[in-house]
C-alpha cells in the first residue's frame, strides 16, 4: 500500500507517528514467465553463436522431434527460431554466412520430417513448392511436413519453378492441390503473371493455396486465380482436412 505525500499511511489506517519505524511491506512473489518450447529446445546462447554451433543445433531440433509433436514443432520451434534468425539479419546481427548455415541444418531437418511419412497408396495428391523466382524454400518445406502429416502425398517440388512446370506436374499426377510458399520478394511485377499462367493450365478441380509473408503482396493476383491464402500452418492444414472432407 503506497505511502501518503504526509509521511503518514492513507486516512483509512490508524496514523503512524513520524518516530515509528513502519511496517514492513511484505514482499511479492517474483513470477518467473515459463519458457517456451523454442527456449526449453535450444540451447540459452547467443543466436550467432547458435548457428555456426552445427552440431548443437542439429541434436537440439532432433530432440524436439522426439519430444514434441510435428506441428508444435514446426509452429513453436522452427517458425519462431526462422524468425529470429530472419530478424537478426535484416537488423545486421547476423552474417550471410551465418543465416546459411542455420537454413541449412534446419532444411536438412525438414527433409528428414518429409522423408520419414509414408501416405497411404488412395491418399490425395499435393504439390508444394515455391514459384519462379522465389529461392526461399524452408517455407515450402514446413508445408510439405505439415500436409504429409495430415494424411496427403507430398511431392516437393522445391523452390524457384516456373508456373509451366507446376502445372505440368499438377496434370501428370492428378494433384489435387498445388501448395506455393511465397516470402521474398513480396513485389516482383513477374510473379502475378506466373501464378495466371499456372492456373490456366491446372485441371479444374484442382487448388491453389499459397502462404508465406511475402504473398501479402500479391493479394489482387491472388484473388484473381482463386488462390486460397493461408496466414500459417493452422488454417493450412484446416484447409486441407475441409478437402479431404469433400472428397
Amino acid at each position: 500500500m503506497p505511502v501518503a505525500a504526509s509521511g503518514t499511511w492513507h486516512s483509512s489506517l490508524t496514523p503512524i507517528s513520524r518516530t515509528s519505524s513502519p511496517p514492513t511491506p511484505r514482499r511479492r512473489r517474483s513470477r518467473r514467465a515459463h519458457p517456451t518450447k523454442q527456449q526449453r529446445v535450444l540451447p540459452q546462447k547467443n543466436t550467432s553463436t547458435l548457428v555456426f554451433a552445427r552440431c548443437v543445433l542439429e541434436s537440439a531440433l532432433a530432440n524436439a522431434a522426439v519430444a514434441f509433436s510435428q506441428p508444435i514443432v514446426l509452429e513453436e520451434i522452427v517458425t519462431p527460431l526462422l524468425h529470429t534468425i530472419g530478424e537478426q539479419c535484416r537488423m545486421g546481427w547476423l552474417r550471410s554466412s551465418q543465416e546459411h548455415a542455420a537454413s541449412a541444418v534446419i532444411r536438412a531437418f525438414l527433409s528428414q520430417l518429409l522423408a520419414g511419412t509414408q501416405a497411404a497408396s488412395n491418399a490425395p495428391v499435393i504439390l508444394v513448392g515455391s514459384p519462379k523466382g522465389q529461392n526461399h524454400e524452408l517455407g515450402a518445406l514446413m508445408a510439405a511436413v505439415a500436409a504429409a502429416s495430415e494424411g496427403w502425398k507430398v511431392i516437393y517440388l522445391g523452390p524457384n519453378l516456373p508456373a509451366d512446370e507446376i502445372a505440368y506436374a499438377a496434370n501428370q499426377t492428378g494433384a489435387r492441390v498445388v501448395a506455393l510458399s511465397i516470402v521474398y520478394p513480396a513485389d516482383d511485377v513477374r510473379l502475378p503473371d506466373e501464378l495466371r499462367r499456372l492456373r490456366a493450365q491446372m485441371p479444374r478441380d484442382s487448388v491453389i493455396i499459397v502462404g508465406g509473408n511475402g504473398s501479402r503482396g500479391y493479394t489482387h493476383a491472388l484473388e484473381e486465380v482463386r488462390a486460397i491464402r493461408s496466414k500459417n500452418l493452422d488454417e493450412f492444414r484446416l484447409s486441407l482436412q475441409k478437402f479431404r472432407l469433400s472428397s
